[in-house]
Parts: structure tokens; C-alpha cells; sequence
């Protein structure tokens, strides 16, 4: 039976989780996404790529949508759509791109996988409904666009794409392979540190929609800097509606407890005297005290904010920059 904790934890999931996609789902935060992602809308007025990119009628949103994978269950989306993508190139053909957007809640690894599984989902769910036989001309371009909060320092504040390139095993290299199979298949992981101001607009309006800051600031970023143009009920809803210091609460603590236990799992691969291992053994001896300096101490050097690692540790920052000092004074 799961404890009073670990149901908060999952009640607060799936509140985010719900939430999440419903703002989303909004036109004008589709449209911005698009804009600063794909090249040929990048000129474009967002009202314009809400309106004409986005297909309304293919618009959809989480439990709505369900592909059959296998035999054995099927791949769910949280947000897909269409866009119709204008021809830069001055030809008449517009070109239709399947968007799949998902809102994680944390960052795992195997989301690498996951999400080349979802895209193969997508590819292969276009036969029958784009192109019939073997019209594989007629493909469509998915583009999957990955959202995690609070990520690992590689991906913080980071958007970072994955694409298919060819290999030349022999003969002339040309790349022509690379800039076709381009056209097919795009993944993009956008990291959203919370604690560190950025300049890019999408992880910019994520911070404004999620973080821990005064209405009256994210309206002013939201609607002043991004021209979102959001109604104020949607602006509320980002915090009071699963949104905001309840979420970025449990995040927080999840990175610390997967800190600590990732510094023990190190501990014990590279020695006692290297990892988290020897903190809590001598932790039984010392106390809680000076458990709690050692949880701070790994804590820290995973990445967790400052003022997090002292909540949760019940000590000052004062206190916390005293520890840290000390241990690099120890070496």
C-alpha cells in the first residue's frame, strides 16, 4: 500500500500531467513552439501560424488520442497535430508536418528511445490515411518536441535536436541520404531549468508558465515580451491549477533522492572512499547532523539548487556554503 507521501507525489503528477497539456494545447503556445523551431515560420506572426500552420481539425490532447503499436497496448500521445508548413522555396506545394508534443515530468535516459519508438509509432501509422501502397513520397515529415522540467546540467536550459545522418561506408561522401531522411524524422529535447534566467523564447515562456514568480511578472513576460496574448484565466491556471511551487516542490525532491541514490550506487562502483557509501556509513555513527551535511554535500555536486538542498536538509545557506568549503578545503 502506498504511503501518504507517494500518493501526494502521484496526485501532483497527475494534476501536472493534466494541466500541462491543456496549456499546451493553446494555439498561441503551439504557435510560438513552431515558430522558434522550425526555419521557415521563424518571420512569421504568431497569430498568422496559429490560424494557417496549425490544422485545428487535427488538433488533439492526451487521452483523446491512442495509435495501436503491438498486440499488446498501444502508443499514447499527449498533444499531435498537422502543420502546414509554407514553401520557402517559392514553389505552391505547402508541406505537412505531423507534430507530437510531450510534457515530462522528469528526465530519463530511455526518454531517447521512447521517443524514437513514438516517431516510428507516427511514421508507420501515415500508411492508409497520407499515402496508400507503396506512395511513400507522400510520407509526412513527424516532429516530436520533447518538454522536461528541471533536467540534468546537459540538457539545463538546453534545446538539443536529434536527426538521422548518413554514414559513407565507401566511395565519395555527399550527404544526399542525410538531407532526405531529414525531411522524415526530427526529435528535439527542450531542458527547462527554473533557477537560471534564459534568453530563448520557448524555455523562457516555460520558466514564466511554470516557475515560482509573481503573476504580475508572468503576465509581463507571457503577454509584454512573447506577445502571447493569453487571457488572464489562462495565465492563473499555470499556477493555480497544478502548475507552479506544488510541481517544482516534488521536482526538486525527486532530483534530490535520485541524487543521493545515484551517490551511493557511484559509492559503492568506484569505492568506498570515493562515493556516498562512506557518507552514510559513518552516518550511523555521527548522526543525523552530520548526515544531513553529506546528503547536501552529493546533493550539490548532482546539480540541485541551493536553496532547495537547504530545505530539505533543514539547514541555512550560510550553513550549506560552511559544508561546501570544507569540502573542497578536504579535497
Amino acid at each position: 500500500m502506498k504511503n501518504a507521501s507517494e500518493q501526494i507525489r502521484e496526485e501532483r503528477v497527475r494534476i501536472y500531467d493534466m494541466n500541462a497539456k491543456r496549456f499546451l494545447a493553446k494555439k498561441k503556445i503551439l504557435a510560438l513552439i513552431l515558430q522558434n523551431l522550425i526555419p521557415e515560420l521563424k518571420d512569421l506572426e504568431l497569430s498568422f501560424i496559429a490560424d494557417n500552420v496549425i490544422d485545428s481539425g487535427t488538433l488533439v490532447v492526451g487521452d483523446e488520442i491512442s495509435h495501436p503499436s503491438s498486440d499488446d497496448g498501444a502508443t499514447r500521445y499527449d498533444i499531435l497535430f498537422d502543420a502546414i508548413i509554407p514553401n520557402c522555396e517559392g514553389g505552391g506545394e505547402r508541406i505537412g508536418v505531423i507534430v507530437n508534443i510531450e510534457a515530462q515530468n522528469e528526465f530519463s535516459w530511455d526518454l531517447i528511445r521512447r521517443s524514437k519508438f513514438y516517431d516510428s509509432c507516427l511514421i508507420r501509422d501515415q500508411k492508409g490515411k497520407y499515402f496508400l501502397k507503396t506512395e511513400y513520397r507522400n510520407l509526412r515529415k513527424v516532429l516530436s518536441i520533447w518538454i522536461i522540467p528541471s533536467p540534468p546540467n546537459i540538457l539545463k536550459n538546453r534545446i538539443k535536436g536529434i536527426v538521422d545522418y548518413e554514414k559513407t561506408y565507401y566511395g565519395k561522401e555527399d550527404a544526399v541520404f542525410s538531407r532526405l531522411s531529414m525531411d522524415l524524422e526530427e526529435r528535439i529535447f527542450i531542458g527547462v531549468d527554473f533557477y537560471s534566467e534564459c534568453e530563448d523564447k520557448i524555455i523562457r515562456m516555460f520558466q514564466a508558465a511554470f516557475g515560482k514568480i509573481d503573476n504580475n511578472r508572468r503576465r509581463e513576460i507571457l503577454n509584454g515580451e512573447l506577445g502571447l496574448e493569453l487571457e488572464d484565466d489562462d495565465i492563473g491556471e499555470t499556477v493555480n491549477m497544478g502548475f507552479g511551487e506544488a510541481f517544482l516542490e516534488m521536482v526538486e525532491r525527486d532530483a534530490s533522492e535520485r541524487a543521493f541514490e545515484r551517490g551511493i550506487e557511484q559509492g559503492v562502483e568506484r569505492g568506498i572512499e570515493q562515493g556516498i557509501e562512506r557518507g552514510i556509513e559513518q552516518g550511523i555513527g555521527m548522526g543525523r547532523a552530520d548526515m544531513s551535511r553529506e546528503i547536501a554535500l552529493n546533493m550539490i555536486k548532482d546539480g540541485v539548487d541551493a536553496k532547495a538542498v537547504a530545505s530539505y536538509c533543514s539547514i541555512s545557506l550560510g550553513e550549506l556554503e560552511s559544508i561546501v568549503c570544507e569540502a573542497s578545503q578536504r579535497g
